[in-house]
């Protein structure tokens, strides 16, 4: 199954939020894909990744139920990786 980086964010738009809400992600080569596509993507044995320093720090979908979303493991640093992801073009 392709394991495909994540290098870009697309966020939710709208003010007046307490928080960020990813809609799409995107990687090299131009790809992008929606947090529902991401979401079947991964259930489907496909994995994506974030680049944090020389470590590779996998995108998960949480939780079990709906609504659900995408986030990183928790790894060495307290930065939200995807968050700190430029937006995508």
């Amino acid at each position: 199954m392709p394991e495909l980086r994540v290098t870009c964010i697309k966020r939710d738009e709208r003010q007046g939020t307490d928080y960020e809400v990813i809609t799409a992600v995107g990687g090299p080569g131009g790809w992008k894909k929606t947090v529902p596509e991401v979401i079947a993507a991964i259930a489907a044995g496909n994995s994506f990744y974030v680049q944090v320093g020389a470590n590779k720090v996998s995108v998960s979908a949480y939780p079990a139920s709906n609504p659900r979303y995408i986030r990183t493991t928790p790894d060495s640093t307290r930065r939200d990786n995807l968050l700190s992801l430029p937006d995508c073009p």
